[in-house]
């Protein structure tokens, strides 16, 4: 039993205003478990609408004009009543095509594009209640925009407060241009073209801005007392505003051609070339690390550009002896330049018999990050400060007063590996086709992909599995933490065996029946680790395997 006198002050405003009574019967041992149930519903609205026009000035000259508009706003519940968010999306899609047929054997189309899209996931609270300041808690945001009420963890309770993720706002807007052309000569369809793409990739996003503060119960062996008590098991916080403003360029060409050899054999050939420029911040806002896996050199902070390291007077120096530079190194940025993105591609088909067809085929596809993971390295000094700390399990270090040992240190911190291909997967098939009677078919396929250089997180500056301090036992101390880092040291395999036998009947009903047997292997299963898997993979199923 905590006495009266010790609940701390802040606790019991916590517990007072921010966990609601039961509101119908527990059960478990104690007749708790169970005994609350928000009954608010998730709500959405939706509106969109398409316009379209169409103009045929002559037989072989055909314009067009589309535009769309969607509004989806939501409001997305949580366990506790009034602690959701709300979220808004709107997309905007613009988009001018014309199509000219030149003789007998040639056409070109033409498509200028501009898609528009915004969303944002916020906290209810916002611009509105400022509880982290009523809390009187110190090293975490407050800017109005993330206010509202900090995540409570305590173990064999539900979490309490507003999103941990709140709020992340995206403005992006893509242009896009693509030219293709067809022509036909004898046996060869030919046809060739490329596109261009410009990005930008506007966002505010936050993590923890409010705090996420956990109990376990490690000093008085009840989650409920310690919290009472008001010493925590662990703390999480951000200070700053991180803001992306990327911007990317891209560009792809293509050949390709299908040449039909003989009146029984068909060959597809083609071969692509992309290249997307690393995205960029329009005020040089992202910061990388520079360091070493042997440990060889003490990383340092690495500001992209070169000038001045203070240039838009970012609020959060870095701590004495930490190396903060702005020499160029990796340039503007977020990773290197790679011009190395051919994709060949080749299929055939060929008839054996009048019953009997045979493909096979395969290529190279490169993958495409969407951009949320490069978002991380605007989160670093000197523009953000997030920490991560847990307490010293047999002395409490961190309260209500005193939520991180460093004050102004971070000791959360963020690295996209400079230098890494870009990731791609390899794709083959090979597949029969046999009429079994004139309304029965029978097709027999494999399939099968690797995914090479795949994105994914690890973890740098661990400590070493022996007695002491754990941060005492890192490589380097003064961090006062791990480094999340993305790379690229990911595989993945998928082989497939695939059967379908379709079976057509009078009056158009068709029966199909299919079975498929797989295997998926991969050290990585997605980019964060929310998806189960740890920073330090080995390689095995994947969580997406299904092999009936």
């Amino acid at each position: 039993v905590i006495p009266a006198s010790r609940i701390h002050p802040t606790s019991r405003k916590v517990l007072d205003e921010f966990f609601p009574l039961p509101n119908q019967p527990g059960t478990g041992a104690l007749g708790i478990a169970g005994n609350y149930l928000n009954d608010e519903s998730r709500r959405t609205d939706g509106d969109q609408f398409t316009v379209r026009s169409d103009f045929n000035p002559t037989a072989n000259q055909s314009f067009f004009f589309r535009f769309s508009q969607s509004d989806e706003p939501q409001y997305i519940p949580f366990a506790i009543k009034d602690q959701g968010n709300v979220v808004g999306i709107k997309a905007q899609q613009g988009v001018i095509g014309h199509t000219s047929v030149i003789g007998a054997n040639k056409v070109n189309d033409f498509k200028f594009g501009m898609n528009y899209f915004t969303s944002s996931n916020i906290q209810q609270r916002a611009f509105q209640r400022n509880v982290v300041g009523e809390l009187g808690l110190q090293g975490l945001s407050q800017d109005p925009l993330f206010w509202g009420i900090p995540v409570f963890q305590i173990s064999g309770f539900t979490n309490i407060g507003e999103c941990n993720d709140c709020p992340f706002v995206n403005w992006n807007t893509t242009f896009q241009v693509s030219d293709n052309f067809s022509w036909t000569v004898g046996k060869h369809s030919f046809k060739f073209g490329g596109e261009y793409r410009r990005l930008r990739y506007n966002q505010i996003g936050a993590v923890v801005p409010r705090g996420r503060f956990t109990w376990n119960g490690q000093y008085t062996s009840e989650p409920m007392a310690d919290m009472l008590l008001g010493d925590m098991a662990s703390t999480e916080g951000q200070v700053g505003a991180p803001i992306a403003n990327f911007r990317q360029n891209y560009i792809g060409l293509y050949l390709q051609d299908t040449w039909k050899l003989t009146r029984k054999l068909t060959l597809n050939w083609g071969l692509r070339w992309e290249y997307e420029s690393p995205f960029y911040d329009k005020h040089d806002s992202i910061v990388n690390v520079d360091f070493r896996w042997d440990n060889s050199m003490e990383p340092v902070f690495v500001r992209a550009g070169t000038g001045d390291i203070n240039e838009g007077n970012p609020q959060f120096p870095a701590p004495a002896g930490w190396q903060l530079v702005r020499d160029g190194r990796f340039g503007r940025g977020a990773a290197k330049p790679d011009r190395n993105d051919f994709g060949p591609r080749v299929g055939i088909a060929y008839q054996l018999n009048a019953k009997t067809v045979l493909r096979m085929g395969g290529g190279m596809y490169y993958v495409r990050d969407i951009g949320n993971a490069v978002f991380d390295i605007v989160r670093n000094i000197p523009f953000t400060i997030r920490q991560a700390e847990t307490a010293n399990t047999v002395a409490p270090n961190l309260n209500w007063n005193r939520l991180f040992t460093s004050a102004g240190s971070p000791s959360f911190l963020l690295i996209n590996e400079f230098g890494e291909r870009t990731s791609y997967v390899t794709q083959w098939q090979s597949s029969i086709q046999r009429e079994l009677t004139k309304d029965m078919s029978l097709e027999l396929t494999y399939m099968g992909s690797a995914g090479i250089k795949l994105r994914r997180l690890t973890s740098y500056n661990n400590p070493e599995p022996r007695p002491g301090n754990p941060n005492l036992n890192r490589p380097f101390p003064k961090f006062n933490g791990s480094f999340q880092n993305m790379n690229a040291p990911s595989h993945s395999s998928y082989h497939s065996f695939q059967a379908r036998l379709q079976q057509r009947f009078a009056n158009g009903i068709t029966l199909m029946g299919s079975y498929a047997y797989a295997k998926s292997i991969d050290n990585g299963s997605g980019v964060r680790t929310t998806d189960g898997d740890p920073l330090t993979p080995d390689r095995k199923s994947t969580r997406l395997n299904s092999s009936h």
